[in-house]
């Protein structure tokens, strides 16, 4: 598949560094580990307003079907991903707002998602940081002109305390 190997050339400057979110081309693909060993990898498929993930084994091979996690985003641009031992949270930076959703180990969302954030253009996607039960994703956006830091709490979903695997 042409898209992991892209990945895979990918994989070395991918970091847990601000996402800077770039006008018209999305960012570039982001890696967890897992508990349960192997990654996984979220990216940004702006032609379709889609946001992906797909579980790697430990060389980094695809294992398993590419999920999408999302379809019909408006302008989604970047993606930050983090393992909490159970399953994902991912945030995805939009045109004006940012998305999360909790996944479980296969990928699969265990409910909608939500906004957390409606309305501001966003200018970088931080972190998504996963602290027991609790995600915290950090995002600028232009408000009024001016450049904001935000960082929203979300509570952990107890549908997505399923088994690992």
């Amino acid at each position: 598949n042409d898209y992991i190997d892209h990945v895979r050339d990918m994989l070395a400057a991918v970091g847990p560094r601000a996402h800077v979110v770039g006008v018209c081309q999305p960012g570039p693909p982001v890696l967890a580990a897992c508990a349960v060993g192997g990654f996984a990898v979220a990216w940004v498929d702006g032609d379709n307003g889609r946001v992906m993930f797909r579980r790697l084994d430990g060389q980094r091979r695809p294992a398993g079907a590419a999920v999408i996690v999302h379809e019909g985003l408006e302008a989604p641009r970047a993606v930050t991903l983090v393992a909490n031992g159970q399953g994902f949270g991912l945030a995805a930076a939009l045109w004006q707002g940012v998305y999360f959703a909790q996944l479980d180990a296969r990928g699969a969302r265990v409910d909608d998602g939500e906004m957390v954030s409606e309305g501001d253009a966003v200018t970088a996607l931080h972190d998504l940081r996963w602290e027991r039960d609790t995600y915290t994703v950090a995002f600028t956006t232009t408000q009024n002109g001016q450049p904001a830091r935000i960082e929203r709490r979300i509570a952990v979903n107890p549908r997505a305390r399923g088994p690992v695997g």
